[in-house]
């Protein structure tokens, strides 16, 4: 895949014998192909799974159990190599593509950046949420990775497009991601239009 095109390296190192090379995609077409592939895998593995405690967790902001249950669910499905925020992102808006009454947006402009994820109500009335996603290279710097989300989100803005849109109640999610774990903070975005 490196040779077609889908991933660009960005650097080469070894570790004993084997040579290790860190990929990034190329652009955002190819993006959105990996992103459709991760779902539909992914959605194929958790079909059987009752789903509604996630998404009663996830409309609640009980950040201890959103954890928990992602944490459950990465420990079945994923490998431990996969350390890729593409990755984590396509895995979880896989894991809320089905919550009833909201709909999805992923990679939007808004503020002063590109969030990674909209989770919005069809009514304008109840809570929308942003999430930014974040990958620690240790385990030790999943909190501060968290925290770090939060904050971009707040600095660039962007719950500016949902407030625009109608939405007055908007909550936030940092999540950080190593290996098969994740660490999840959230909270009220206190700062308004502007």
């Amino acid at each position: 895949m490196l040779f077609t095109g889908y991933f660009r390296k960005i650097s080469e190192w070894m570790e004993g014998s084997a040579i290790y090379a860190e990929l990034t995609i190329p652009n955002r077409e190819v993006q959105y192909i990996f992103e459709e592939k991760v779902q539909n895998w992914f959605r194929e593995k958790i079909k059987g799974r009752d789903m509604a405690p996630l998404y009663t967790v996830f409309v609640n902001k009980d950040c201890a159990a959103l954890e928990e249950q992602i944490n459950d669910i990465f420990e079945e499905t994923i490998s431990y190599m996969d350390q890729n925020e593409y990755y984590y992102h396509g895995m979880v808006t896989g894991l809320l593509t089905g919550i009833k009454g909201f709909g999805l947006r992923s990679n939007r402009e808004g503020g002063r950046g590109r969030s990674d994820l909209f989770v919005r109500p069809v009514h304008r009335s109840r809570e929308a949420f942003v999430i930014e996603f974040k990958v620690a290279k240790d385990i030790d710097d999943m909190e501060a990775k968290a925290d770090e989300a939060l904050r971009q989100i707040a600095e660039k803005k962007y719950d500016v497009e949902l407030r625009n849109d109608g939405y007055k109640y908007v909550s936030c999610y940092g999540i950080a991601f190593c290996g098969k774990e994740c660490v999840v903070h959230c909270n009220a975005l206190k700062s308004v239009q502007g």
